[in-house]
């Protein structure tokens, strides 16, 4: 992606256009909206639309855009981002396909990690072209893809929050986070099995016992209007284990994050395992313009500490 221009041309206001009307393969199966309407109309992509016609708005409001991770639906940010509607243009994305009942016949074993980033691309990039200023919040594997996407385009976003996950994990938790991680794998696997397959690759994630050996021990029963799981959403972790090892990704698993973008990392106190170690910290601590925040929480942070998370994200000047 270029790096941001000015626009020389006067701003209109956001067209919502339903995805599966959209004119571009890549927008179809990218999940994003702008909720200017009520969260729960799914499947709408964003778009920002700039013309020469004349338009009360002298230069393109600020975009912020949620991205959600596993097994998040839509709903996952519905107490943030009313926040900044009225200040920004509001993009809300998850994870490619997790809006779906299944994998396409044409990626059975999900997107890799560098499509992911790719479709991200293509989400920002109306704004990009509009120069509008960007702030991109990635929660759980949103946040990892985010982090990948600014260490490939420094230029492109003006500040990153990241909640909860970092590029570092934790070493001490390391042996929990790869069994569930690993239990994921088995799911995503087992889902593949024909016709019964939606079925046996729900029993490793049922059967896991979360609440002794898990990462967020009091965090499973989660609203099923903010959660949906299902064994094909589980491909994350197959890319991360067996996917990316195999093409060659794995060189860039562990994303550095570029010191021009300030970057505000904000996570949960009240778990077992963190995603987070002490140089990630140390090194924000040391960078101008970054931070972290401990919160009194768990790991959905947004639905957890919200309030909380709005404050901290003005004072960080989104």
């Amino acid at each position: 992606m270029a790096a941001k221009r000015a626009s020389t041309c006067r701003w209109q206001k956001t067209t919502l256009t339903p995805a599966w009307q959209s004119t571009s393969p890549n927008l179809r199966s990218l999940a994003g909206f702008a909720p200017a309407s009520p969260p729960s109309l799914k499947a709408l992509t964003a778009s920002l639309r700039v013309s020469s016609t004349p338009s009360p708005f002298k230069k393109p409001p600020p975009t912020i855009c949620f991205y959600s991770g596993f097994p998040d639906t839509f709903n996952s940010f519905h107490k943030v981002y009313p926040a900044y509607l009225k200040t920004h243009h509001v993009i809300i994305s998850i994870m490619p396909y997790y809006d779906q009942k299944s994998l396409p016949f044409s990626s059975p074993f999900g997107p890799s990690f560098p499509s992911v980033v790719s479709r991200l691309d293509a989400i920002l990039a109306p704004a990009v072209a509009a120069g509008s200023p960007i702030t991109l919040v990635g929660h759980d594997w949103g946040a990892y893809i985010s982090s990948r996407f600014v260490a490939q385009h420094p230029s492109v976003v003006d500040k990153l929050v990241l909640l909860d996950v970092s590029t570092s994990l934790d070493p001490a938790s390391l042996p929990l986070i790869v069994m569930y991680q690993l239990t994921s794998v088995l799911s995503f696997l087992l889902g593949l099995v024909p016709i019964v397959g939606r079925f046996i690759g729900l029993l490793p994630i049922v059967l896991y016992p979360w609440k002794t050996i898990g990462p967020t021990p009091s965090e499973w029963n989660m609203p099923r209007d903010k959660m949906e799981v299902r064994p094909f959403m589980c491909y994350p972790y197959f890319q991360m284990f067996l996917g990316s090892p195999l093409s060659g990704d794995w060189k860039y698993l562990s994303p550095k994050l570029p010191e021009t973008v300030p970057t505000m990392f904000c996570y949960g106190g009240r778990k077992r395992c963190f995603f987070h170690n002490r140089e990630f910290l140390r090194t924000l601590h040391e960078r101008e313009g970054s931070e972290y925040h401990e919160m009194n929480c768990g790991h959905w942070i947004q639905t957890q500490q919200p309030e909380r998370l709005v404050e901290l994200m003005n004072d960080f000047g989104v």
